[in-house]
């Protein structure tokens, strides 16, 4: 990575940064819900959340 900032010092700054609003603790609840759901075969959908 330093190497390619090195070469392209811009390239830091033009990447897509990702902010997560959920706790660790929520998202490992999260995961674990819909793993269980998945294999008990009651998966329907997973709701995607977008701003």
């Amino acid at each position: 990575m330093e190497k390619l900032l090195r070469v392209a010092p811009g390239f830091e700054s033009w990447g897509i940064t990702w902010e997560f609003f959920v706790t660790t603790d929520g998202l490992i609840d999260f995961l674990n819900q819909k793993a269980e759901q998945f294999f008990a075969g009651n998966l329907i959908s997973i709701p995607v959340v977008s701003e």
